[in-house]
């Protein structure tokens, strides 16, 4: 897609994340535009529904789906270090 293309070359790989349920779709870009689609009454998605009134209440629910689920998934590295430290690895598997 060559659009999509002449950004990345200029910008870099755009950052976004996705979710979806059976009716709706929540594509959120933190420098971009985002979109919210209801897929049910439009499936080709042309009526970006994110921002607007209306649709508030599901952007907003939607939205804290995708952080809970970013918090319970996401692997970030520790403030502290373990006081175990890391195993020393044998690599011939005699431990």
């Amino acid at each position: 897609y060559y659009p999509r293309a002449v950004e990345e070359m200029a910008e870099g790989s755009p950052k976004w994340v996705m979710a979806r349920n059976l009716t709706h779709k929540l594509v959120y870009r933190p420098r971009g535009v985002s979109e919210l689609y209801d897929l049910a009454s439009d499936p080709r998605e042309l009526d970006n529904l994110w921002g607007k009134p209306s649709a508030a209440p599901l952007q907003g629910a939607m939205e804290r789906e995708l952080l809970g689920w970013l918090v319970e998934t996401a692997d970030v590295t520790p403030i502290r270090m373990d006081p175990r430290r890391t195993p020393k690895w044998d690599p011939s598997g005699r431990g």
